[in-house]
């Protein structure tokens, strides 16, 4: 699987809330940083998407992207893409750096009073 392939998956599996799935796409020392998490294993960040989709059943959190541009260097990726969900759409720019074809680090930015 090519990066913008594994990229794909990853967001395909994130609006769907496939969270355990996700797993064979990232390094076990995964390290992701964003506005409302931090996380420095692909187990802890798992985990802690699968808290999020139970606190938040009135709305649900995953529903669809849409790619709005993608930049890909050496082992990195960085895609801004429209989070769509329920009641809004967040516009979101994440870069991610790959190991081994795995991700390796995501670093998300977002305006996070969009949520």
């Amino acid at each position: 699987m090519n990066i913008p392939q594994i990229i794909i998956e990853y967001l395909d599996c994130f609006v769907k809330g496939q969270y355990k799935e996700m797993k064979n796409i990232f390094t076990d020392d995964l390290v992701f940083k964003g506005p409302l998490l931090e996380c420095n294993s692909a187990s802890e960040y798992i985990e802690a998407l699968q808290k999020d989709i139970v606190v938040q059943q009135n709305d649900p959190p995953h529903l669809t992207y849409k790619i709005i541009n993608s930049e890909e260097k050496q082992d990195s990726l960085l895609v801004i893409y429209d989070y769509i969900k329920k009641t809004r759409t967040v516009r979101c720019t994440q870069r991610f750096n790959f190991r081994d074809g795995k991700i390796s680090k995501m670093v998300l930015e977002f305006n996070k009073s969009t949520f």
